[in-house]
């Protein structure tokens, strides 16, 4: 079995073995028009690698995987990753095109069902206002706050968490996403809900740190992901329990609606 970070750039027919922790679409690389679908790929050594296919393959790929299990991959491409807006602090992409065939693959390997680049409070001040690598982050839910109504009716919904530093972080949820994250919350609504959210932009509004999301934007509701294992315990008994309010009903129409959402549009464990 290969391993992708011994391959170099160009075509390979190499066979890889990865499980799909996370697939979203975002614009093409190319044009700000086309559609393009990102593939998030972890390997039993636990390497991560963001990959990508193009709309004039997506069609036929996407039927093939589902997010969370194990796969075979060959026939692809690896080339230099783009310098804005990568999900992973990587230098390399693996390219899925037409010559890609993926075969599911169920031999109960050990390779884990999440992974996540979690930045610290230092690392996401640094990276305030950049825009090369997207940030994951992780906490206790700790406020939730009214859903807000901004310009041509665009909902917004502030929540904040926070980690071993104590430091709160806030996260701006907008549109269909807030209204999801409502969802969700009435399902998982208990005591110190851990939060996992992937691929967000760091900037500073009014002198704090704000997160946004982006299309790589996923949110994980008590993952079991052994690095974050005791993070509620130790908020509890650091800072105390918190058990957040839901922010105004959800009535059936919008629940009907949110049946349509993609699965993988916010993840839970």
């Amino acid at each position: 079995m290969d391993n992708i970070t011994s391959l170099r750039h160009g075509t390979h027919n190499a066979k890889i073995k990865v499980r799909l922790i996370r697939v979203w679409d975002s614009f093409s690389l190319r044009s700000h028009y086309d559609m393009m679908t990102n593939f998030i790929l972890i390997d039993a050594k636990n390497n991560m690698y963001w990959a990508v296919t193009d709309v004039t393959e997506r069609e036929r790929l996407l039927p093939l995987v589902c997010e969370g299990l194990i796969y075979y991959i060959t026939n692809f491409k690896i080339v230099p990753a783009q310098s804005y807006l990568k999900p992973i602090d990587t230098s390399t992409t693996v390219v899925l095109d037409k010559n890609t065939e993926i075969r599911g693959c169920f031999d109960g390997s050990s390779i884990p069902r999440f992974k996540f680049s979690l930045c610290s409070v230092e690392t996401l001040k640094c990276r305030t206002g950049t825009t090369e690598t997207l940030s994951d982050v992780c906490g206790v839910l700790v406020k939730v706050g009214t859903m807000e109504h901004q310009n041509s009716d665009i909902k917004r919904l502030d929540i904040y968490l926070i980690d071993q530093s104590l430091i709160p972080l806030k996260i701006s949820l907008w549109d269909k996403r807030a209204t999801i994250f409502t969802v969700y919350l009435e399902l998982y609504r208990q005591k110190n809900v851990v939060l996992v959210i992937t691929g967000l932009l760091v900037k500073k509004v009014r002198g704090t740190i704000c997160l946004s999301p982006t299309p790589a934007t996923s949110i994980h509701f008590n993952p079991r992901y052994e690095p974050i294992h005791n993070l509620g315990d130790h908020i509890a008994g650091t800072y105390g329990e918190f058990i957040c309010r839901i922010p105004g009903l959800i009535d059936y129409q919008t629940r009907q609606l949110l049946g349509e959402v993609s699965p993988y549009s916010i993840a839970g464990n």
